[in-house]
């Protein structure tokens, strides 16, 4: 039969104040969720997958941006992912020491990653919806009205916000 999950790591599941990150968390939450039947559990989670959050800060040009390189453009430092132990069996009832190295850097990583990108802006929320971050001295990215920094090839421009005076949109532009 099916093995289930102990209570308290069902209960961390379904706690709605713990955010669960990493890189397509998504996957490995719907993989638990089959095999240990705990959808419920699971469909309430608060979950940031790292390749969109960093897309968002414009960190990287993809969202589908794998872990190691994140860690190198978020914390300038490498992740080894060697596929003798990403590839190694993992349903062993005892893990390797490069196994249980590889688990831990991989979500302690993951982690520090998150921790820096939660520091930086979202450049997909637009400042006329969080008016109060509309501060002197702030770099903003200018997009077109109906887009955003997630789907352009190029930024439109940079600017930095230099005087709290109101400001008048060009013509045909809307703020």
């Amino acid at each position: 039969g099916r093995k289930n999950l102990p209570n308290q790591l069902l209960a961390l599941f379904a706690d709605p104040a713990i955010t669960w990150t990493g890189r397509q968390i998504g996957g490995d939450l719907s993989k638990i969720a089959k095999d240990f039947g705990c959808l419920r559990q699971i469909s309430g989670m608060t979950v940031r997958d790292l390749g969109p959050m960093a897309r968002a800060r414009d960190v990287v040009e993809s969202g589908t941006v794998k872990l190691d390189r994140l860690v190198e453009v978020t914390l300038g430092e490498r992740l080894s992912k060697s596929p003798d132990v990403r590839c190694s069996k993992w349903s062993a009832r005892t893990l390797s020491q490069e196994q249980v190295k590889y688990a831990a850097l991989d979500v302690i990583k993951g982690l520090e990653v998150y921790f820096k990108l939660d520091q930086l802006p979202d450049l997909t929320v637009r400042l006329s919806q969080l008016p109060a971050q509309a501060t002197v001295g702030r770099v903003v990215d200018v997009v077109p009205s109906h887009g955003s920094v997630v789907v352009l090839a190029t930024r439109g421009a940079v600017a930095k916000i230099e005087t709290p005076a109101v400001w008048t949109a060009p013509e045909g532009c809307k703020p």
